[in-house]
């Protein structure tokens, strides 16, 4: 009887690790993590590259959607809507946020419809197409801690249309030493956005340096 209570029940539960079975070392588990850093510095540039999110390349991302959204905002509230560009000096950086006038029930001077979204460090717009608009005091999100009180703007009309203009409107965009600088780099480092006046939509190409 003895004997059989011995060989059923081990007072042990089916869980628990017997003695003998292989477990991790605090050594182990250091170096496991070691490794795990190591290829997370090692992919997450090319992950990044992939997703558009780094460099020129994502700073032409990032004005080609808020440009995108202000025609939209401009269509569906019936009122003009802009995507309007500064540059932020103390960040290195330029950024672009969308904003719409009020419909007639609205109080606001004018409506926010996306935050300020920065550029990749280093990358700046150009152009002499936009138009110079001056914000109203408290009327759109502060830009880090500052206050904006004149940016440039592209205009969309409530039909989705370039406003007050029948000309395509340009936009540079790259890796420059600083705003209105030099760019740097080779053609993936400069692109040129232009927008349609008559539906509103922006077509890209590259530019090679010193086209």
């Amino acid at each position: 009887m003895n004997v059989e209570r011995r060989a059923s029940g081990t007072g042990r539960g089916p869980g628990l690790r017997r003695r003998g079975a292989p477990a991790f070392t605090l050594l182990e588990l250091l170096a496991v993590v070691a490794i795990i850093a190591i290829m997370s510095a090692l992919l997450t540039p090319a992950v990044r590259g992939l997703l558009g999110v780094s460099g020129p390349r994502g700073g032409l991302n990032i004005l080609s959607s808020a440009l995108e959204q202000a025609r939209l905002s401009a269509l569906e509230s019936g009122v003009p809507a802009y995507a309007g560009l500064t540059v932020d000096t103390n960040a290195g950086h330029s950024a672009v946020m969308v904003f719409r006038d009020p419909r007639d029930n609205e109080t606001n001077k004018l409506v926010p419809v996306t935050r300020w979204v920065r550029m990749p460090q280093g990358v700046y717009h150009r152009s002499d197409d936009l138009d110079s608009f001056s914000v109203p005091s408290g009327t759109l999100p502060k830009l880090g801690t500052s206050n904006v009180t004149s940016i440039s703007v592209i205009r969309f009309d409530r039909f989705g249309r370039l406003s007050q203009t029948t000309e395509p409107k340009v936009v540079e965009l790259g890796a420059m030493t600083g705003p209105g600088g030099e760019y740097l780099g080779g053609a993936d480092n400069r692109f040129e956005l232009t927008i349609q006046p008559l539906t509103g939509r922006a077509s890209v190409a590259d530019k090679a340096m010193g086209d």
